[in-house]
């Protein structure tokens, strides 16, 4: 099973699947391969989920984070809204220089809430990674219709410069009653403190050191405010701290839930099955450290993988030592001395480089399938000269009937034999275990078109 995140800021993670894919494919036949891309509420979520619910894709006028005017993509299901904050807010709508957490807003994520809202939906999946921002989510609940005031009473724009000086939150008037907002974080971590949004969050949205200071300090005002209201402790509950806080008002207002964003995609996926199916699963991310704690889903993916006693493997930009544990091998795609932006331009082609690389190890370790592997080449061998005869001899010696590959060369020779009906039999169980191969169903659409050729009412009867 191939299952990467995205790799930031290159390959979004279906892209990832399919290069790791194509490295195994090129060394060996013999390998099913199912490629399952992974979100966890950060960047790839709106589309990964949209894709599971078969949502409808509607685009919308917002406020871009650093306050222009942008167009951003969200989903609809049924009555579900699925929403990216990365789509509104994301780090990689900044141009150069523009990447300031003093300054960048969430509000365009409030504005695709409120649309989706007016168009009737009552529940919000909002994806919270992937953003430019640490303002606490004020942008947004401004957005949604929330006023702020200061001690004197005088209403205050809702800017991340605000945090540090609202003590009064007037709750909208324009928000429905019956809405569900479920956060999906990819982190874990806190709002505040040493493992909180400003410090471990700021510097790469754009922070120095001295903004940090600063941003956690206006969080840990802002934070008592919303404890304040809500008269609990809110500052240490883990995913708090996702996309700059945007959960706080979320949270105390709109009855906002977090929940870990890998473990709800990973429900939808069915994951637990899938790796069941697996003998050995390859994940992956751009950079892969302790950075989100616990919550990012390659992590989460392993730890059910060794549950269930299955090995799993990383590819990554670039990754920590420490993280290596984790794992039954930690690969980088970088040699350490191309700058970065050289290596993301050439994400794809390092990737399915290294998986060949690893797909090579794997082969060899495994010599029941190395032996297979040399039979199959044989047999294409053989095809190719026009000996099928034998070739069908050498198919019924070896036990390989699991094998995507096995059931394509049956119906090459049922193909080469012109016996259609048995070769599109043998095609489709082919595809079936291995859908990601393009061969069986390339062989597939040829004999349709032959047989539609030759008699168009057999496949329209």
């Amino acid at each position: 099973m191939i299952a990467p995140n995205p790799m930031k800021g290159s390959l979004d993670s279906k892209s990832f699947a399919a290069c790791i894919g194509k490295g195994f494919r090129e060394v060996s036949p013999v390998f099913n391969l199912r490629e399952v891309p992974l979100a966890d509420g950060g960047d790839d979520t709106g589309k990964i989920l949209t894709a599971l619910m078969q949502g409808r894709i509607f685009r919308e006028s917002a406020t871009g984070p650093a306050g222009g005017e942008i167009f951003a993509e969200y989903a609809i299901a049924g009555r579900t809204a699925i929403i990216e904050m990365a789509s509104a807010s994301g780090l990689r709508l900044l141009g150069p220089g523009e990447a300031n957490p003093e300054k960048t807003t969430s509000r365009g994520t409030g504005e695709l809430i409120r649309a989706a809202v007016d168009r009737g939906c009552t529940r919000i999946l909002l994806g919270a990674g992937g953003s430019a921002t640490v303002d606490g989510g004020i942008g947004m609940l401004g957005a949604l219709g929330f006023s702020f005031f200061d001690v004197h009473g005088s209403e205050l724009k809702a800017l991340p410069c605000s945090l540090g000086l609202v003590e009064r939150i007037q709750r909208s008037a324009e928000w429905p009653e019956g809405v569900g907002i479920t956060i999906l974080a990819d982190v874990d971590n806190p709002l505040c403190g040493e493992q909180g949004a400003a410090r471990i969050f700021g510097p790469q949205k754009g922070a120095d050191q001295e903004m940090v200071l600063r941003i956690e300090e206006r969080l840990s005002h802002w934070i008592g405010v919303l404890e304040r209201e809500a008269g609990t402790s809110l500052r240490d509950i883990p995913g708090m701290g996702a996309a700059g806080g945007v959960a706080s008002g979320l949270v105390v207002f709109l009855n906002g839930r977090i929940v870990n964003g890998a473990g709800y995609i990973f429900d939808l996926l069915e994951m637990e099955k899938q790796i069941a199916w697996a003998d050995w699963i390859i994940t992956g991310e751009g950079c892969a450290d302790k950075r989100g704690g616990s919550a990012k889903a390659p992590g989460a993916l392993a730890r059910l993988a060794s549950a269930a006693g299955k090995p799993v493997t990383m590819i990554a930009g670039s990754y920590d030592p420490d993280i290596s544990a984790g794992y039954d091998g930690t690969f980088s795609i970088s040699n350490g001395s191309e700058p970065l932006a050289e290596l993301l331009k050439k994400a794809a082609e390092k990737t399915t480089l290294l998986a060949r690389q690893i797909a090579s190890i794997l082969l060899k370790s495994y010599p029941e399938n190395f032996k297979a592997h040399q039979i199959f080449t044989e047999i294409e061998n053989l095809i190719r000269e026009g000996k099928n005869a034998r070739a069908q001899e050498l198919l019924e010696v070896i036990s390989q009937d699991a094998c995507s590959h096995f059931w394509y060369l049956k119906g090459l020779i049922s193909f080469k034999s012109q016996d259609w009906g048995n070769a599109m039999n043998h095609f489709r169980k082919s595809f079936d275990l291995d859908p990601g191969n393009s061969k069986p169903a390339t062989n597939l659409t040829i004999i349709q078109q032959i047989l539609s050729f030759r008699n168009p009412d057999l496949l329209n009867p």
